[in-house]
């Protein structure tokens, strides 16, 4: 076999079945199914199919007959059989670290008891300080919403203006259903 390319070089033509776990015969090259995405950050894995792709996007990959590998794209899209679907879903992690990394940078307010807050797509944000940890509260769209609260406490802002980006996220997945029951003509 010639010289064995790396799945992030330029080069590289898609054929990965002599690379790692590629080369073994017990282990499934096909019918693997994609159940989560995991975006590592700075701590970046090895694909544990090829054992070579150093990868920051993780697609965790799953078949009955195995169990589960984290993998790269490269490795996801041959093994689901899915090329579309492992691009798709790469970009859309990709697309939602930005979204995340924005919203982290964004300016939060100062209400009048002190308490940081972010008005964001109608939802508003609050993150008050209790006994030196921060918790996080979520009301909207409508005045009519009460307020939700986290029950976990945070030690810094950050990781509270985090968690109260996970927390519009839920909100907005939460109104959208809200809305999809919703019939006026039903009182």
């Amino acid at each position: 076999m010639g010289e064995e390319l790396h799945p992030n070089d330029e080069n590289y033509d898609g054929k990965v079945y002599f690379l790692g776990k590629w080369s073994q015969g017990n282990v499934p090259h096909k019918g693997w199914s994609c159940v989560d995405m995991e975006d590592v950050e700075e701590d970046f894995e090895t694909c544990e199919m090829c054992e070579r792709a150093e990868i920051r996007y993780v697609h965790i990959m799953v078949h009955d007959n195995y169990g589960t590998l984290r993998c790269g794209c490269i490795c996801a899209a041959h093994m689901s059989e899915d090329y579309k679907g492992a691009k798709q879903r790469e970009k859309d992690l990709v697309a939602e670290f930005r979204r995340r990394k924005a919203f982290m940078k964004k300016e939060w307010r100062s209400s009048a008891r002190g308490n940081a807050y972010l008005k964001k797509d109608g939802f508003v944000l609050v993150i008050v300080e209790q006994y030196k940890k921060y918790k996080v509260g979520i009301s909207g769209p409508s005045e009519d919403d009460e307020w939700t609260w986290g029950n976990k406490r945070y030690d810094t802002m950050d990781l509270a203006k985090d968690a109260g980006w996970k927390a519009l996220k839920w909100a907005k997945k939460r109104k959208k259903k809200e809305h999809l029951y919703y019939d006026p003509n039903v009182r």
